[in-house]
């Protein structure tokens, strides 16, 4: 991994969100569904890591994605007294330019990865979601159970 590699992940993944929520926050403050979910990656996850569990490539991408959940936990705590739910959520491995859209070992298309992440965002609750990090659930999927990874 090079450092120009991680620089600019790392610009892309933590301080580009930081700035755009920066940028919003005070037009969110007045807004009624007080909501800032950042999608991340259970590559994202320390605790998944651990061991090299998720292999040894990726890295600046995973370090750019822990740091991110870590950012997403710091917005949670700030903005919890004023009624925001700010929390995480990994999309899985989708058939994007990203993921590889030719890929046959990506695991469903995009609008699926959407249309379980919109559901995850309308269902989420401030005093139980504030600060999580959530997985989607996609019915019959053995990986993606909806069941919150480990940071």
């Amino acid at each position: 991994m090079s450092t120009d590699s991680l620089e600019k992940t790392f610009s892309t993944n933590v301080a580009s969100v930081h700035r755009v929520t920066s940028t919003f926050l005070p037009l969110l403050m007045k807004g009624r569904e007080k909501k800032i979910v950042n999608i991340t990656t259970t590559f994202g996850s320390i605790g998944l890591n651990v061991g090299g569990t998720l292999g040894n490539f990726l890295s600046s991408y995973k370090i750019s994605k822990a740091a991110l959940n870590m950012l997403t936990v710091q917005w949670a705590n700030e903005l919890e007294s004023n009624a925001f739910t700010v929390f995480a959520v990994s999309l899985g491995w989708l058939q994007t330019s990203l993921g590889g859209t030719d890929h046959a070992d990506a695991h469903f298309t995009a609008s699926q990865g959407a249309r379980a992440t919109v559901d995850i965002i309308m269902s989420s609750e401030a005093g139980k979601d504030n600060g999580a990090f959530r997985d989607i659930y996609i019915e019959g999927s053995n990986l993606y159970t909806g069941k919150n990874p480990p940071w």
